[in-house]
């Protein structure tokens, strides 16, 4: 008998995640769709928070996305979201803490509070307390922005 692949861990399935949320956040909204979770549910990152509605899709083999949906997310004036991807897509791990052998409710569920609470803290200071590595992706508004300060300069310099 080939015992290899034995002792592997197994990635859960979408409807194994979408039982663990239904669990643990039963005011949530889940369901399968073509093999993809698709969950919507409530996240509070302290008693002192607002309410927020988050939306996580996830496929195996792909990392989960996660948008906040309601309330719109501020923004500073002249900042951009701080810690997000394209789309406002909430950065909330490194993509090698994350390879769908854990539960989301253990694992992305508490790292998007986190990143809420950040968020909060970012909109009264205006620093970004949250940590991380922030995404490499540029977003097409910090793109425009640079452009925009390099003509500045070099209209300056003529």
């Amino acid at each position: 008998m080939d015992n290899r692949n034995h002792w592997r861990i197994k990635r859960l399935t979408p409807s194994v995640q979408m039982l663990r949320l239904q669990r643990d956040f039963s005011s949530g909204v889940s369901r399968t769709v073509c093999g993809k979770l698709i969950w919507r549910g409530q996240i509070r990152p302290s008693p002192l928070s607002c309410e927020y509605t988050v939306e996580m899709r996830y496929r195996p083999g792909t990392r989960p996305v996660v948008r906040v949906v309601e309330p719109t997310l501020l923004k500073l004036e002249g900042k951009g979201l701080p810690h997000v991807y394209p789309k406002d897509e909430l950065c909330v791990y490194f993509p090698r803490d994350w390879d769908g052998t854990t539960f989301l409710t253990d694992t992305v569920i508490p790292w998007v509070s986190e990143w809420l609470f950040h968020y909060e803290v970012w909109l009264a200071t205006g620093q970004w307390c949250g940590g991380g590595i922030h995404p490499s992706i540029k977003r097409k508004s910090a793109i425009r922005e640079e452009q925009e300060t390099q003509r500045e300069t070099a209209a300056k310099m003529e």
